[in-house]
């Protein structure tokens, strides 16, 4: 479910760093490209590619990201890579992180993805699953419950197939929040560019689903969303009790993006900043995990 709203950002980051994008970009060719590369990116699965794991260190998880927006407190504007990198920082593994304009080595097309020594693994979760079944990463949920997993499971569903699609509306479909990720997004790109990707996006969101629904449909679905995530966190220090667990690396994920963006869909945004315990987890895990974005975040973007 990572897929839709990354692949946009990897078609204008291509076309934005080429020698000649700025006249590509003035030209038919760049809707032709993208284009194709919408169709490979939508068809065959391509095969695991070989990987050149000469040039890093051994015994050491690269993590394979896109570029950090600009200007904000925030690792990655993919609340994926957000989840994964704070997956790493509270295991303790040690990792280095590369960004990538195109997740081009990606059989699966989407960031992040890791490479450690010579084994090649995509998706937050498969990634996560990989580094503890092989004890690369310390098991944040060694201690839970049967209980508590059935729990996580549930809840990640929640955030990830649900809630991150209205994310995505927020950001794609609607006129405010695009006119906040247009020049995030395609800075270095002519306008020209910037509705075919958006159209394709609307297309993706009406396949997935989520804009087949009214505003104020989407709306309640993301009260109902956050009404059980704070009716859940309680007064508990983070969402399984006293200690961080992957769950929390899911869920930070989203809420860091949520409340950085702050322009886009502040009504959206200002429903979930209502909730105290929110705003307060959001502070915890970002001193505990970001502590180099954690005074800025708290400072300017928890109100």
């Amino acid at each position: 479910m990572e897929f839709f709203s990354q692949k946009c950002h990897e078609i204008v980051l291509a076309v934005s760093s080429h020698p000649t994008g700025a006249a590509y970009a003035t030209t038919g060719l760049v809707v032709l490209a993208a284009a194709l590369l919408f169709a490979g990116l939508l068809g065959e699965k391509k095969k695991t590619p070989a990987i050149d794991t000469s040039a890093y260190p051994e015994d050491t998880v690269i993590l394979h990201q896109y570029l950090p927006p600009k200007g904000l407190p925030l690792s990655n504007s993919s609340p994926f890579c957000v989840k994964l990198e704070t997956f790493l920082r509270l295991s303790k593994t040690p990792y280095m992180v590369t960004n990538v304009i195109q997740a081009t080595q990606n059989p699966k097309a989407k960031c992040p993805y890791i490479t450690y020594n010579n084994t090649f693994i995509p998706d937050s979760t498969f990634i996560i699953d990989y580094l503890v079944q092989n004890k690369i990463s310390r098991d944040l949920d060694a201690h839970l419950s049967g209980h508590d997993r059935a729990i996580a499971v549930s809840f990640k569903a929640l955030i990830e197939d649900h809630l991150y699609f209205m994310i995505v509306y927020t950001r794609w479909n609607e006129d405010q929040g695009w006119a906040i990720i247009e020049p995030l997004y395609f800075a270095n790109v002519s306008r020209f560019i910037a509705p075919f990707i958006r159209k394709e996006m609307k297309k993706c969101l009406w396949y997935q689903g989520m804009s087949r629904h009214s505003r104020e449909e989407i709306f309640s679905l993301w009260q109902k969303s956050f009404s059980s995530l704070t009716e859940f966190l309680g007064e508990k220090k983070y969402l399984l009790g006293d200690q961080l667990t992957t769950l929390d690396c899911c869920f930070y994920g989203s809420l860091i993006n949520i409340l950085v963006f702050k322009q886009v869909a502040p009504d959206f945004r200002d429903f979930v900043v209502a909730h105290k315990n929110l705003v307060d987890y959001a502070r915890r895990v970002s001193f505990e995990v970001f502590p180099e974005f954690a005074d800025d975040i708290d400072r300017n973007y928890l109100s």
